[in-house]
C-alpha cells in the first residue's frame, strides 16, 4: 500500500469508527429525566410502555457489552479477536433500531412512564463510555485491524446521511 492509500485508508478508518458511536445515539436520544411526578397510571398505559421499556433496556444492554469488548481491544491481536463479538453485537444494535424505528409514535402519558422508566444516568454513562472507547481505538487507528473496522460496519448504515 502506497503512503497516500494508507493516509486515505487511515482517515476512512478513523472516519468510520467515529461515525460507529453516533449511530446508537438516535435511538438513545430521546431519553430524558421525567417531568411531574407518578401519578395514577392507567393500566392501558402501563401495558403500551412494556415494549418501549424493554426496547431501551435492550439497547443500553448492547451498548454496554460493546463497549466491555472494545474495552479489551489494545493492540492488533486483540482487536482481530475481538472483531466477532463486535460484528455481532453491531448486527444486534441494528435490529434494535429497525424495531425502534418500527414502532408507532406513542402519547405524552406513555413516553413520561418509558422516561422515568429507564435509567437515565445508566444511559448516560453507558453513552459516555461507549464514545470514550470509540474515540480511543479511533485515534490508535482501529490497532491497524481490518477485522475491527469491517465489524463496526453495519452501524454505519444507521447514521443519517448528510444532505448533498
Amino acid at each position: 500500500m502506497s503512503t497516500h492509500e494508507n493516509i486515505t485508508h487511515l482517515r476512512m478508518s478513523r472516519h468510520l469508527l467515529i461515525t460507529a458511536i453516533m449511530a446508537t445515539l438516535p435511538t438513545l436520544a430521546d431519553i430524558s429525566l421525567p417531568g411531574g411526578s407518578s401519578s395514577n397510571i392507567p393500566a392501558s398505559t402501563v401495558q403500551e410502555a412494556e415494549p418501549y421499556i424493554q426496547l431501551g433496556k435492550d439497547i443500553i444492554q448492547a451498548v454496554k457489552e460493546l463497549t466491555e469488548i472494545l474495552n479489551g481491544v489494545k493492540d492488533t491481536t486483540t482487536a482481530d479477536a475481538a472483531a466477532p463479538a463486535v460484528h455481532k453485537l453491531t448486527l444486534r444494535m441494528r435490529e434494535l433500531q429497525a424495531q425502534a424505528e418500527a414502532m408507532p409514535a406513542t402519547d405524552a402519558g406513555v413516553e413520561a412512564l418509558v422516561s422515568r422508566s429507564l435509567n437515565v444516568a445508566e444511559a448516560q454513562n453507558t453513552i459516555s463510555g461507549f464514545m470514550q472507547v470509540i474515540i480511543r481505538i479511533s485515534m490508535a487507528n482501529a490497532y491497524n485491524s481490518e477485522a475491527l473496522i469491517t465489524a463496526l460496519e453495519p452501524l454505519m448504515g444507521a447514521m443519517p446521511q448528510a444532505e448533498q
